[in-house]
C-alpha cells in the first residue's frame, strides 16, 4: 500500500465518523441515544487519530494537520452531542412545513402518513388529549419520539428526552 492512501484513508474515517454524528443529529436521533453514540465515535476518533498520527511520525510527515484534524472532528462529536445544532438548522430549514402540516391537523383535513417534511419522515400525527399537536418520527408503545407543538415552558408529557427547538416546537422522546 502506498503511504499516501494510508493516510487519506485515516483522515477519511475521521472525518466520516464526525459526519455521521452530525446526520444522525440532523435526521432527528432521540438525544441520550446521540450522546451514547457520539462517545463511542468520539473514541473511534481518537484511536484512528492516534494510528494517524503515528503513521506520519513513522513516514517523516508532519503531524500538526493530524492533531488539528482530530480535534477539530472531536470538536465537532462534542458540539453535536451537547447541544444538537444539526437538529436544529434541520428544523429550522423545515419550520414553515412543520406549522403548514400542525395547521391541518388542527383543522381537521386528512394528513397523508407517512410524509417527509425536510429530513425528517413523520409516521403518526395526532393532537394529543392536552391538544398539543404532535409530529412522531418514531412512534412505539413505550413512547414516542417527534416533534411536537407546544410551549417550551409546559410539555405534557411523560419525557425521557427534550430538545429545545423554539417557543413553538419541540423534539421528544417519551419514557
Amino acid at each position: 500500500m502506498r503511504p499516501r492512501f494510508i493516510e487519506i484513508s485515516l483522515g477519511s474515517s475521521v472525518a466520516l465518523l464526525a459526519a455521521l454524528a452530525v446526520w444522525l443529529s440532523a435526521t432527528g436521533i432521540e438525544q441520550f441515544s446521540l450522546c451514547i453514540v457520539s462517545a463511542g465515535l468520539a473514541c473511534i476518533v481518537i484511536l484512528h487519530g492516534s494510528v494517524w498520527f503515528g503513521w506520519c511520525r513513522f513516514i517523516g510527515r508532519p503531524v500538526y494537520p493530524v492533531v488539528l484534524s482530530v480535534l477539530a472532528m472531536f470538536a465537532i462529536l462534542v458540539s453535536v452531542a451537547v447541544t444538537q445544532w444539526p437538529l436544529r438548522i434541520t428544523y429550522s430549514l423545515s419550520r414553515s412545513a412543520f406549522n403548514a402540516v400542525a395547521q391541518s391537523i388542527r383543522d381537521g383535513k386528512s394528513v397523508t402518513l407517512p410524509q417527509r417534511i425536510g429530513l425528517f419522515t413523520i409516521r403518526e400525527a395526532e393532537i394529543s388529549r392536552t391538544g398539543v399537536v404532535c409530529l412522531w418520527t418514531r412512534p412505539a408503545a413505550g413512547g414516542n419520539t417527534g416533534f411536537v407543538q407546544c410551549s417550551r415552558d409546559y410539555v405534557p408529557f411523560n419525557l425521557w428526552s427534550m430538545v429545545k427547538l423554539d417557543n413553538k416546537w419541540q423534539f421528544i422522546s417519551e419514557d
